[in-house]
């Protein structure tokens, strides 16, 4: 709903005068010439004055035919904020001076009553230019009518003039206040998504404040959660969200939820849980949560579900299971050999447990390979020619690798 505009500055009777006038009384800025002259330029511009009421009305109509926004304002209204300007314009352009202060305040509030309502600005713009137009074309037969040279009006350039420092006002507003519209919008979204996630939503409360956003409470999401790496990734997911989710900025990530799987570039990295009912979403977060603890230990990218990552998600979620398998591998080892043995085991585990591709990636003789890995059997009683062994040590590096945030390493 646009704000009903106000006219107690300039008002919006017929008989609309230019500030400052007095009757006898030359326009400051006036060109003088001989008296006939003056005496037409006079006519000329209490019958422009005379005009003033049909202008606004003009303005009026062509806001109400050309924005949609302003055909559920009553008319009446819309005719003040028109007659303000219009009003405003004329006092400017017949003093032949800048636009005052107040002036451009009453265009600045136009704009930012604009932006509330959720007018474009560009259509303001369209809008204004029009009537600018409609008010130098009827200046221009008056003076025509009245046998009035050009050079003695001088109205269009200054209308011009005053048309372009209203618009910039009136734009500085406009923005202000659009800016003021989306942090509003985002800080309710991120209240709306950490009360979902909480699990503080139900009944309801759910309902209503999911319809808000476009969510249909009886439907399947997918909790999602993504590190923003760039203003061009978030436009990515937000627009993956548009559509039938939502998203917002959350602890640092952009989160939301989603129907479906989003599809994004692979340098992109989205962690996504389980799809469950709004009134879980709780439960389908934590997990995308998880898988993306996960996935950055991993250096994952693309879309990762947390169906994805369930082995390393038991290796992560099970620290006291982890705590006995590390002892079980490395228990018997120096302080200073596990960093070294533990990659070398992730080399080989890596490679499929082929000697020459891990020794290439290890950049140590193959020979130096088998000796290490043979050394390590030994010491931990473990094979790594049985299934089982080789799960013990592949668990007890995958930890390491989502503890520490790096490929392998070992803590004395």
């Amino acid at each position: 709903m646009v704000t009903p505009f106000t006219a107690d500055a300039y008002g919006t009777g017929s008989n609309l005068r230019c500030a400052n006038s007095q009757p006898g009384v030359d326009y400051p800025g006036a060109v003088h010439g001989d008296e006939g002259d003056q005496i037409r330029r006079h006519a000329a511009i209490a019958a422009i004055e005379a005009d003033l009421q049909s202008i606004a009305e003009y303005g009026r109509d062509l806001l109400i035919e050309e924005i949609p926004q302003y055909r559920e304002v009553p008319p009446d209204e819309v005719l003040a904020g028109t007659v303000m300007a219009v009003r405003a314009a004329f006092a400017s352009v017949m003093e032949d001076r800048r636009a005052t202060p107040g002036e451009l305040t009453i265009m600045g509030e136009i704009g930012a009553r604009a932006a509330r309502a959720g007018v474009p600005f560009h259509q303001m713009v369209h809008c204004l230019r029009l009537i600018a137009g409609h008010a130098a074309e009827v200046g221009n037969e008056r003076a025509a009518q009245y046998g009035v040279e050009p050079a003695l009006m001088r109205s269009t350039p200054r209308l011009w003039h005053w048309v372009v420092e209203a618009l910039g006002v009136m734009g500085e507003e406009h923005q202000r206040i659009e800016l003021e519209m989306v942090r509003h919008d985002r800080d309710r979204r991120a209240a709306f998504l950490a009360d979902l996630f909480g699990g503080r939503l139900t009944g309801t409360e759910l309902t209503v404040r999911a319809e808000q956003y476009g969510l249909d409470p009886n439907e399947q999401y997918l909790a999602f959660r993504a590190p923003i790496k760039g203003r061009e990734t978030r436009r990515r997911i937000e627009r993956a969200a548009e559509e039938s989710g939502i998203a917002e900025i959350y602890q640092g990530d952009l989160v939301g939820v989603l129907p479906r799987l989003p599809r994004l570039g692979d340098e992109d990295l989205v962690a996504v849980g389980r799809a469950l009912p709004l009134g879980s979403a709780k439960v389908s977060f934590a997990q995308a949560s998880t898988a993306l603890k996960v996935a950055t230990a991993f250096r994952m990218t693309g879309v990762i579900s947390i169906a994805d990552v369930p082995i390393q998600t038991a290796v992560l979620e099970s620290p006291d299971v982890t705590d006995i398998v590390i002892e079980r591998c490395f228990g018997a080892f120096p302080g200073d050999k596990r960093t070294v043995l533990a990659q070398t085991l992730a080399g080989y585990l890596d490679h499929d447990l082929r000697i020459t591709e891990a020794a290439d990636a290890l950049h140590v003789h193959p020979n130096t390979l088998r000796y290490r890995l043979r050394r390590f059997e030994e010491v931990s009683g473990l094979s790594l020619e049985r299934i089982s062994d080789v799960v013990i040590v592949w668990w007890a590096l995958q930890y390491l690798r989502i503890a520490d945030g790096r490929d392998t390493s070992l803590a004395a």
